[in-house]
Formats: C-alpha cells, sequence, structure tokens
C-alpha cells in the first residue's frame, strides 16, 4: 500500500466512530430507513452544477419524478453482457476459510472492451491489476452486488469500509478531502443497522450512472434498510476504489476472475 499521506493507520479511528454513532443515535429513526430519489437528469444537472461545483455533491431529493428516475438507477440493461463484462470474488477470512461476502461487479460495453484489451493472452501481475482498476473507475456505468454469507458486526463492518477508503485515497483514487468527509459520515450512513449489524443473507446494491450513487441495503427477509442517492464523483470513486485499490482484500481475486475467460491466471 502507497503511504502517499504518511501513516494511515489511524488509532483514533475507533474512538471518533462511538463519538459519531453516538451523534446519530438520536434520529436513527429518521436517518436510518432515509430513501432520498434522485434520477439520471437530476444527476448530470447536479454535477454540472446544481452544487456549486463541488465533486462531492450530497443526497438530492426530486419530488414527483422520484418513482422515474429510481427505476432509470435501477436499470441495468445497459451493462455488458459476455467475456470480461463482470468480475467475481468470494472474500474469505481468517485461518479456517470462512466465507464473508460475495462481490460481483459490471460494468458497461466500452469498459468491458478496454478490459478485454489489457486482459487478453496476459497473465495477472500488479501491473495488469492497476489497468483493470483504472478502467472500471473510469466507468460510468457500473453495478456492484455484494451478498453477505455470515454475520459481522457493525463495528467490524465500519472499520473495514473505512480502511478500504484509505487504501482508496492512499492510491490516488478518491480525494483526501473526499476521505475525511466521508469519514465523518460514515456511520451515519449505516445508522439503520446500529444495533443490529450486517447478518447472513443480507445483499447490498451499488449501482452507478454517471455521478449518481444509488445505494439499497436489504435483510435475507427482504426488508429495505437503507436506500439512498448520493450525487457527485468521489462517491463513485470511493466505492470502486474500495474494491480495487492495491492492498484491498477483495482486488486480486476480482481481477483474477478475468482470466477464467481465457482458461487460466
Amino acid at each position: 500500500m502507497r503511504e502517499a499521506h504518511g501513516a494511515r493507520t489511524d488509532p483514533d479511528w475507533g474512538t471518533r466512530r462511538k463519538s459519531l454513532v453516538a451523534s446519530v443515535g438520536g434520529v436513527v429513526g429518521l436517518v436510518g430507513a432515509l430513501a432520498v430519489a434522485v434520477g439520471a437528469a437530476g444527476a448530470e444537472a447536479s454535477a454540472a452544477g446544481g452544487h456549486g461545483g463541488s465533486e462531492l455533491g450530497a443526497p438530492v431529493e426530486r419530488g414527483g419524478s422520484a418513482g422515474r428516475d429510481l427505476r432509470a438507477m435501477a436499470d441495468t440493461t445497459r451493462l455488458a453482457t459476455g467475456p470480461y463484462s463482470s468480475m467475481q470474488t468470494l472474500l474469505e477470512k481468517t485461518i479456517f476459510q470462512v466465507n464473508v461476502v460475495d462481490l460481483t461487479l459490471r460494468y458497461d460495453s466500452a469498459t468491458t472492451a478496454r478490459i478485454r484489451r489489457a486482459v487478453e493472452g496476459r497473465e495477472y501481475s500488479d501491473a495488469l491489476a492497476d489497468t483493470v482498476a483504472a478502467a472500471v473507475l473510469g466507468a460510468r456505468n457500473v453495478n456492484a452486488h455484494l451478498d453477505f454469507r455470515r454475520d459481522i458486526g457493525l463495528d467490524r463492518f465500519l472499520e473495514s469500509v473505512h480502511e478500504n477508503m484509505m487504501k482508496a485515497r492512499d492510491a490516488g483514487m478518491l480525494a483526501d478531502s473526499a476521505f475525511r468527509r466521508f469519514e465523518g459520515e460514515l456511520s451515519g450512513w449505516y445508522s439503520a443497522l446500529e444495533g443490529r449489524g450486517v447478518k447472513d443473507g443480507d445483499i447490498t446494491r451499488y449501482r452507478i450512472r454517471g455521478d449518481s450513487l444509488w445505494v439499497v441495503y436489504r435483510s435475507a427477509a427482504g426488508d429495505t434498510l437503507i436506500h439512498r442517492t448520493d450525487v457527485g464523483e468521489q462517491h463513485r470513486r470511493a466505492v470502486i476504489g474500495g474494491y480495487l485499490a492495491p492492498g484491498v482484500d477483495f482486488r486480486e481475486g476480482l481481477v483474477r476472475s478475468l482470466f477464467e475467460e481465457q482458461g487460466g491466471g
């Protein structure tokens, strides 16, 4: 992992997270199941200046067009299919090889073509993984689906998200200013999981269209616990970087899965 900003162990994160949880606790009932609607047209307007030029952006509500906009965000018909159009990995942890989460990434045809050119006829290497990561980071149409395979405490889950964002920042995939803002908002994003944590069978979907990020978190029983949309380039970069930055546990498995298309790797 590159240390472009110095030591990044951040021993005070746990204390800050507990403080943030306490500050959010009083509004969990309102924020925890927040459903914020924004669509492709609203995202483009915001990216063009609706947030005063800020690349970070913020959740936006778009009134009567909400249902149509959310359907547009959920649509996956323009994602590519066939060879090199997706990456998948099953993350295992501990010496007992416990399955933790299954992650699948899908993206558009242009990104698929770039990845095919980078991967076809080659073997896995860190340099090739950097090329694949750059291709996906530049994609404007991405779907990430996580299927949790075991229970995870909320503190542990947030620490993992925080660590992956930190690695994305250190790799230059995420702006330091965005990292610092997201670090402070992390507990609020997942406040609906307070007292519950992540459960076996839960799923999360991150849908990227342009610079809009649509997030849905559902329980195994089908209850929607988190449903929000954020607008801004850095939200997109945080998600992709959190999966493909050097040192992130998902990265090698995702990239190696591409070589299954050519029977090796």
